[in-house]
């Protein structure tokens, strides 16, 4: 494994939702940004990433402009 594929799963990404009752692997907020809902994150995604990654801001992982 490459350290590009590590620094780049869904782990890493800023739109990743942490853990929800229905999956271990999290949510993808990327599509909330778009006007759709969250997306479960597929396992032959979650390690690997996808072309909507974006470095977590800060230790919170929030997105700009995120509302609790």
């Amino acid at each position: 494994m490459t350290t590009d594929t590590v620094t780049k799963s869904c782990w890493t990404c800023n739109f990743h939702d942490g853990w929800g009752p229905d999956t271990f692997l999290g949510r993808c907020k990327y599509f909330a940004t778009q006007g759709k809902a969250a997306k479960d994150i597929p396992p032959e995604i979650v390690d690997k990433g996808c072309k909507f990654w974006k470095e977590k801001a800060g230790k919170t992982g929030k997105i700009e402009g995120d509302e609790e």
